[in-house]
């Protein structure tokens, strides 16, 4: 549908008078660095901080300030089950002056007969379990995921744990490249500057792309896991319901959190308020647009206003839920919340504390059990759903297929895995389609419902004056989802903060009936189509 006189003249002004150019800076990105040890009747314990206070790393007040702040940082750092491999991660968030702060922690083990100085009293069982941890300000890149692997081996190899060093020198250089951060959508209009300063030296502008935040994430292996159940879990997740994810494979468990998250556009660079349920900046600060910049895909994705607050007040996301966070569950205000767990007490009490268990085996393979009965029916799939994601389902096979019978893979081919069909982009686009679509019925719909007559006539031909013909793709979502989703609370903050008429920018259709057409920005007013990654 063609946009309104009005509309074209609101996109016209706003394309003659862009905004600045979009990016975050970040200041001292990297938070914190320390070593936390198993001690065999304490239990978890922090035996070294570095932080920007600049105090001894061993300071007894330091550490005793820290644990205060955040108890259960050293259990979510040697997470359960961390002994069974020789090396494995742990993620978590952290809550820090009202916003989040992001955690990883490698975790090792080493004999205690191979130490140099095996006869400390400290040392009482066979192995020698520690963490080196890493706190950022926001999830961990991989870049930086493979440094503190590296790191927390070499620290280890030196068999000596009185030797700290390494641990020091790795703070420091990552804390002075990572001084001054700008975090970018991928954008296709870059600046040579904002390229080059990749490479920063000290007190440079380090660049992060939203692309580095996803390099890892395997969304191939999540929907040939899922298949259906896939579309399913995302209805749940927009529904702000309790999803557990359980695994004894740790960095299975993390992967396919973050993956999935991954599908809701720009998410994972607005996690601020994720830590804690009572966090609610970003909707306390979002303001309804009244200009946008169409070359820039921030200003794209919040006029559409993505990525929605899935974490708002009332919800958190814990990557790794220890067993003594168990009373955050339990919170009056705890309403809803994406967590993941390795513990079989969890899941013992499944019934109790969530409404879907997301299953991940050792090998990655996925299933999902709805708990709660009373969500069966607003979560079913209708005929649009089904064709939509089987439609990827099977190019991910196809494509899964294909890299099989190339007998490749090395990481020369990561770009091309990126973006074939089948693909992690293809994979996050169609399911950007999917949201963008949804989105866009549900204020066409809202629009039809409250329209005057006046207002309907102009949608159809001159002459007919038949509003029956008028109508919107709610249908194809399952009304009873969309009944649901329009009392959550991210629904409402999106319905307040974007445009009524976003229709008339992007088309008001499921996502399954552009398949075998363009896909849904290439339906868009033509000043948008070139915002596709």
């Amino acid at each position: 549908m063609d946009p309104s006189q009005e509309q074209r003249e609101w996109q016209e002004q706003s394309i003659a008078n862009p905004q600045p150019q979009s990016g975050t800076i970040i200041e001292d990105f990297v938070f914190a660095v320390g070593i936390i040890n198993f001690h065999h009747i304490r239990g978890p314990e922090i035996e070294y901080w570095l932080d920007a206070e600049g105090k001894s790393p061993l300071d007894t007040e330091k550490i005793a300030s820290i644990n205060e702040r955040w108890p259960y940082l050293s259990f979510e750092a040697l997470p359960d089950g961390a002994h069974m491999f020789t090396e494995c991660f742990s993620e978590f968030s952290l809550v820090f002056d009202q916003s989040s702060l992001f955690g990883c922690a490698c975790v090792r083990q080493v004999d205690r007969a191979d130490l140099l100085n095996n006869e400390d009293k400290e040392y009482t069982r066979s192995t020698v379990q520690k963490a080196v941890v890493l706190i950022t300000r926001y999830p961990i890149t991989i870049q930086l995921r493979e440094q503190l692997s590296i790191i927390t081996m070499t620290f280890f190899e030196q068999m000596d744990f009185r030797d700290r060093e390494i641990v020091q020198m790795f703070y420091d250089n990552i804390r002075t490249r990572y001084k001054h951060v700008k975090i970018l959508n991928d954008d296709p209009y870059e600046t040579l500057t904002e390229n080059s300063s990749n490479e920063n030296g000290d007190g440079a502008l380090k660049i992060i792309k939203e692309s580095d935040f996803y390099v890892g994430l395997d969304l191939k292996h999540l929907v040939l896991g899922l298949k259906r159940n896939l579309l399913i879990l995302l209805k749940a997740l927009l529904l702000e319901k309790r999803i557990m994810f359980y695994s004894k494979n740790l960095m299975k468990l993390f992967n396919s959190q973050m993956s999935f998250l991954s599908l809701i556009p720009n998410l994972l660079l607005n996690l601020q308020d994720c830590s804690d349920p009572s966090l609610n900046s970003l909707s306390q600060n979002r303001k309804k647009l009244t200009s946008l910049k169409t070359s820039d895909r921030t200003s794209l994705l919040n006029f559409i206003g993505l990525p929605l607050k899935l974490f708002d007040k009332g919800g958190f996301f814990q990557p790794y839920l220890t067993l003594q966070q168990n009373e955050v569950l339990n919170k009056k205000t705890t309403l809803w919340y994406l967590v993941g767990t390795s513990n079989d007490l969890f899941l013992n009490q499944k019934h109790k504390i969530a409404d879907i268990v997301v299953h991940v085996d050792h090998l990655g393979e996925s299933s999902i059990e709805i708990l709660n009965e009373d969500l069966k029916p607003s979560l079913s799939l209708t005929n649009a759903d089904k064709k939509f994601i089987d439609f990827i389902v099977h190019q991910v096979k196809l494509a899964h297929l294909e890299n099989e019978g190339s007998g490749s893979n090395t990481i020369n081919n990561f770009n091309l895995s990126r973006s074939f069909n089948g693909g992690n982009e293809f994979i996050r686009n169609n399911l950007e389609d999917y949201l963008i679509g949804l989105l866009s019925t549900l204020k066409y719909e809202k629009f039809l419902e409250n329209a005057t007559p006046t207002q309907l006539n102009s949608l159809i031909p001159i002459g007919n004056t038949n509003h029956n013909q008028l109508h919107s793709d709610v249908k194809h979502y399952n009304e009873l989802f969309i009944s649901e989703y329009r009392k959550s609370n991210n629904y409402q903050i999106f319905d307040d903060s974007t445009d009524d008429e976003l229709f008339n920018f992007f088309e008001p259709t499921h996502a399954a009936n552009l398949i075998a057409s363009p896909n849904i920005w290439d339906k868009m007013a033509k000043p948008f189509q070139k915002l596709r990654r």
